[in-house]
């Protein structure tokens, strides 16, 4: 008798094991393999749009308009910037014409008779000043008059990568531009751009027209004070709010050698027993509701509306977000917004499974039982 009732335990113990293993492997392909047990909330985590922006990003941007006055000043001259330097009266005496200089990397021009002159981060009517002044110091014309013009703007340049229509480098024709200029320029983001975008900013000191003089933004330097001159600046922007709510805080003003990164967007998935499951984009704030409505809703006879679930992945570990979707929609429940990575798994109960497997076998005996009938 003890052995009989033994082995019975042991055939129980079996019996459920083999349903485990049967369970096992669907949990994994769902869930991923994970080092510890997702924790179950009983309210979701976000319940308002987060944004992209970070508080430090926002202090960056606003630090950014301290250039603004740059956008309204005349262009400075910098390295490979071409010039067209006339001096009328050489000209007038047909002794020479007009003549194109590249500004070397040093920021010099060479002219004749008056060799080189450093025009670095001078506005053209400085530079026109500065020829006069040499001409007439030196005894060359008595009265001068020049006129100097930029003819080719090559010395700030800005790229523009990723997710935009027209990627690549522009140059620009003032000291500093916006990012939505500047992404007006790369024909504005694509169908692939997500919500964020990256101003990855160049701080390294600008070179100085004149020796002696300390460069812009090279405070530290002048002070003593360790400089990385590969450093680099990353402002995230959410644009979203910028282009879609207009904030234009987030409009910040970039230069030379400035990178923007428009990323593609990140994105959420709807699996199980919605219309058309899959993978989505997060081109924006998006609840859990209209990510239900980018897989086209529900399969109506066979999920369960009442018992879904999301999973989000974060920093501290694993977390499942019951949702009653019925008490969303009825605004009984939060309508939380979706993160990226997040999983909503639009579920079929052991119930409701059994009452449609019952249902159908119903269905068949009748539909056989007439057909018996008929004949």
């Amino acid at each position: 008798m003890r052995r009989s009732h033994t082995r019975g335990r042991v055939l129980n113990r079996s019996h459920r094991y083999r349903g485990l293993w049967v369970v096992l492997p669907a949990v994994a392909v769902l869930w991923g393999c994970a080092s510890s047990e997702p924790v179950v909330l009983s309210e979701p985590m976000v319940t308002s749009p987060v944004s992209y922006t970070d508080e430090t990003s926002r202090r960056l941007a606003t630090g950014t308009f301290q250039r603004l006055p740059e956008l309204y000043e005349d262009y400075r001259v910098g390295a490979e910037d071409v010039l067209e330097v006339s001096i009328f009266e050489w000209e007038l005496r047909e002794e020479t014409k007009s003549v194109e200089i590249r500004v070397s990397e040093t920021g010099l021009i060479g002219l004749p008779v008056i060799g080189d002159m450093n025009v670095m981060n001078r506005t053209v009517e400085e530079i026109k000043a500065k020829i006069e002044k040499r001409l007439k110091d030196w005894q060359i014309i008595p009265n001068p008059r020049v006129s100097v013009v930029v003819q080719q703007f090559r010395s700030k340049r800005i790229a523009v990568v990723g997710a935009v229509r027209d990627p690549g480098t522009y140059t620009i024709r003032r000291n500093v531009t916006t990012l939505l200029d500047i992404l007006s320029l790369a024909g504005g983001p694509d169908a692939r751009a997500g919500q964020v975008t990256y101003v990855i900013r160049d701080i390294r000191p600008e070179m100085s027209s004149d020796a002696g003089e300390t460069p812009a933004g090279g405070a530290a330097v002048a002070a003593g004070l360790p400089f990385d001159l590969g450093g680099k600046e990353v402002i995230a922007i959410d644009l979203y709010e910028l282009l879609e709510l207009g904030d234009l805080s987030l409009n910040v003003l970039i230069g030379n050698g400035d990178v923007v990164n428009v990323p593609e967007a990140k994105r959420f998935h709807v699996i199980g027993f919605a219309r058309d499951p899959g993978s989505f984009a997060l081109k924006k704030p998006t609840t859990v509701l209209e990510g239900i409505a980018m897989a086209r809703g529900f399969q109506e006879v066979e999920a369960s509306k009442r018992d879904c679930v999301v999973k989000r992945k974060t920093p501290d570990g694993e977390y499942i977000i019951p949702v009653d979707l019925v008490a969303v929609s009825e605004g009984k429940a939060p309508n939380f917004y979706l993160q990226p990575d997040d999983i909503i798994y639009v579920r079929q109960t052991t119930l409701r499974r059994t009452l449609l497997y019952t249902y159908d076998i119903v269905t068949k005996m009748f539909t056989f039982t007439g057909r018996l009938f008929s004949l």
